[in-house]
């Protein structure tokens, strides 16, 4: 068996991989130091909703300068292996 420490930047997204990792057959055990402040009332989708909404527009793939030629990149290198 093996440890995996992972320090994420904020609470709410702590919450979100949480969610996502006890979905996971091979994860066995999981700790976190998280406080339950998450109103349990919230279904899934409007707690995923409120961590996206704090993501602002343009941010996610601010990196990619020309996405056109991205695109293209990411096609050949398929093409080729």
């Amino acid at each position: 068996m093996a440890t995996l420490k992972i320090k994420i930047d904020t609470k709410q997204n702590a919450r979100l991989l949480k969610k996502f990792l006890q979905n996971i057959p091979f994860v066995k055990k999981i700790e976190d130091d998280l406080q339950a402040s998450q109103p349990a009332s919230l279904s899934q989708y409007d707690q995923l909703k409120e961590i996206l909404d704090t993501i602002e527009p343009g941010s996610l793939y601010g990196e990619i300068i020309d996405p056109v030629n991205w695109q293209k990149d990411l096609r050949n290198e398929w093409e080729t292996h």
